[in-house]
This record gives C-alpha cells, sequence and structure tokens, in this order.
C-alpha cells in the first residue's frame, strides 16, 4: 500500500455557548476519531509500500479544512475537529517520515459540494473551489518523491483574504 487518503467530514454550524453534545462526538469521531483509526491500522502497510518503493515513499493525504487553520464563527467544533487532524499528521511525519511514510493535510475553503450548500447565500457556488482543484492537489502531493514531507496545504478562494473560509 502506498497510499491512503482521508476524505470523511461531517460538520454542523453552531455557537460556542449553544453547542449540542450530542453533535460534538458525532463530529469528532468522523472528523478526527476515524482517521486515526484508519491511520494507525495502515501505517504497518504503507511502511512496507514505502519500502518497496523508496524513491516514491508513502503518503496519507488528508482533507481537513480552512476552518482548522482560521477560527471562523459558527463553526468552533468542526474547526477543531480538522486543527486535530491537521495536529496528527504534522505528527505522523514526525515520526514516520524517516520510514518513508509522509502525510499531507489539505485544508480547503468552501468546496463546491452538497457539504457546502448552506453557505452559498454567503458564497455563491461559483466562487466556491472546484472538487476538480482538490483533486489535482491529492494528485501533486501524491507525486512528490520521498524526500518532502508536505504538512498542510491551505486552498483559499480567489478574492478573499485567506484567513476564512
Amino acid at each position: 500500500m502506498n497510499a491512503l487518503v482521508l476524505n470523511a467530514g461531517v460538520g454542523s454550524a453552531g455557537d460556542v455557548a449553544t453547542y449540542s453534545l450530542k453533535r460534538l462526538k458525532k463530529t469528532i469521531d468522523v472528523n478526527f476519531a476515524s482517521a486515526l483509526v484508519l491511520t494507525k491500522t495502515a501505517i504497518p502497510l504503507l511502511r512496507a509500500g514505502a519500502a518497496e518503493v523508496p524513491e516514491n515513499g508513502a503518503k496519507i493525504v488528508a482533507l481537513s479544512s480552512i476552518s482548522g487553520v482560521y477560527a471562523e464563527p459558527g463553526l468552533a467544533v468542526y474547526g477543531a475537529s480538522k486543527a486535530a487532524l491537521l495536529s496528527m499528521i504534522e505528527t505522523v511525519n514526525l515520526e514516520e517520515s524517516t520510514r518513508g511514510v509522509t502525510a499531507t493535510g489539505i485544508a480547503p475553503a468552501f468546496v463546491s459540494t452538497d457539504m457546502s450548500q448552506w453557505a452559498t447565500d454567503r458564497v455563491p457556488e461559483k466562487q466556491m473551489i472546484r472538487i476538480s482543484d482538490v483533486v489535482a492537489v491529492v494528485e501533486m502531493i501524491l507525486g512528490l518523491s520521498a524526500n518532502v514531507a508536505l504538512g498542510h496545504v491551505v486552498m483559499k478562494r480567489t478574492a478573499s483574504n485567506g484567513y476564512c473560509a
């Protein structure tokens, strides 16, 4: 095995003062805990894949969110779960890159998917990042040599300051 893509995600908006603890558990379980379990399970296979092709190594790519890098009102829990994912990715690099396994988190702003439809009153869909743009970044990361550990990539929308979704 030479690649693992972590693409699970769920989110719901809500202020910190009123956020439901039931939604908290689901968000953390899907956005972070599942990624940790999959990564832990895949590391032996990724190490073996990296040993077979040492010049390329093995890669983990995690789809996070710009909200995991920069705070966004109403998205504290979602952002925290995605920040935890990015932190895990950075730690995997520290622990596994000498064995040929590197990890990258991609933190895009609003991507034109069903999950972002709730925000089209603020950000028109035509201004959202295209799925094909995210795919292109994933493909670029998978093509890097084993000599590169790219911790995370923030993808901002054009005409935005890049510090918010």
